[in-house]
């Protein structure tokens, strides 16, 4: 007996997660958005207050210096874990539109990942997961450094 669901193709080739690419940014994106100064694109820190205090300015260590703003994920959630209501009035007040392209970053891309998806209920339409976070921009030693 079956329920009519299959998680086959009818080639049966098994189903593959795919990643969607309007979800995230690169490393190289994001650095060439911030050296060429591109207006509408900013970056949001979406680390929890403890890990933030150890290390505010990553990007200035490598001096580089991105429109750029702290802003918790849990702070997207109210006390059941759904999107807070105030939501979208702090993203305003830190002068985040939702037409802007928003890199979100932390350090291992799980709060990241969620307030991307967030952001995009939001209707930030342009908020992209910063591919590797601040563990793999540690890895540079200067901007100089190839970003591939």
């Amino acid at each position: 007996e079956t329920s009519g669901i299959s998680c086959m193709s009818d080639s049966a080739i098994p189903w593959k997660p795919r990643m969607e690419e309007t979800l995230q940014i690169s490393r190289a994106q994001a650095l060439d958005k911030i050296k060429n100064s591109e207006a509408g694109f900013g970056v949001l820190d979406v680390r929890v207050p403890s890990e933030f205090t150890k290390d505010p300015d990553p990007f200035g260590k490598l001096g580089i210096h991105p429109r750029f703003e702290h802003f918790p994920w849990t702070d997207f959630l109210d006390e059941k874990g759904d999107l807070a209501p105030k939501t979208r009035y702090k993203l305003e007040a830190l002068g985040l539109k939702p037409t802007d392209t928003i890199a979100v970053i932390d350090e291992r891309g799980v709060g990241a990942a969620d307030a991307v998806l967030r952001l995009r209920e939001l209707g930030y339409a342009n908020a992209k997961l910063w591919a590797g976070g601040y563990r793999e921009l540690r890895g540079m030693s200067s901007p100089s450094k190839s970003t591939k």
